[in-house]
């Protein structure tokens, strides 16, 4: 068999792993799966798996980060070319919600790692690389909330302020997303999308007055 066959099977048979993969995780939820559960999802056996895959939570990172990646192209996607930074922000933020809105299963993916009794790690070279992969998305709201920066912040503190604002629109966006998929909003009489709109305009009212309320300090 020549290299160029040997390389499409390979991939051929990682896309098996991988489609499989996520018909268990859904199926059974993260925890449960295993990797003979995988293989025999795959029709194949775990020694098939372990030359491509060194176990359960590197399909899981492999997973994770090609989710990312796509959530990334598409918040920079929504937010490129708008001039107004309010407006662009206001984009990125409706983009990642609607993103993990249509994709229950990828948002458990990287909800995963924060278990109710303490926070998973896929290791530390995989947990840089997800994080970095996550904050390339997070930095698109970043880049907008430092344009929108009050006047009167110098340039540290302005970048300690607009990183604030980045992981507090995160958890907003990462608890409305909760509410949607549990149907919690509308036992309180409402729906995820309107508590989205009030959420980005009210962070949009606030940056129009230019006010900072307390003080930011370089770290």
């Amino acid at each position: 068999m020549s290299i160029s066959k040997i390389r499409k099977t390979e991939k051929d048979r990682r896309r098996n792993i991988l489609a499989s993969a996520i018909r268990v995780f859904e199926r059974d939820g993260l925890a449960k799966a295993s990797m003979r559960i995988i293989a025999k999802e795959a029709g194949c056996t775990t020694g098939a798996i372990y030359p491509l895959f060194s176990g359960k939570e590197d399909i899981y990172a492999t997973l994770l980060e090609v989710s990312l990646d796509e959530l990334q192209n598409k918040v920079a996607k929504a937010a490129a070319g708008e001039s107004d930074a309010k407006v662009a922000l206001l984009f990125a933020a409706t983009s990642f919600f609607e993103y993990y809105a249509n994709k229950r299963f990828e948002l458990d993916l990287g909800l995963y790692l924060f278990g109710f009794e303490s926070a998973r790690s896929l290791g530390r070279e995989k947990d840089t690389i997800l994080n970095v992969s996550l904050l390339r998305t997070l930095d698109i709201f970043g880049a907008c909330f430092k344009r929108l920066a009050p006047i009167e912040l110098k340039a540290e503190e302005a970048a300690v302020w607009a990183q604030n604002e980045r992981d507090a629109l995160f958890a907003s966006l990462i608890g409305i997303l909760m509410l949607a998929h549990t149907g919690r909003a509308s036992s309180i009489g409402t729906d995820p999308r309107t508590i989205l709109q009030t959420t980005v305009q009210g962070i949009i009212n606030k940056l129009k007055n230019n006010t900072v309320i307390g003080e930011y300090h370089v770290r």
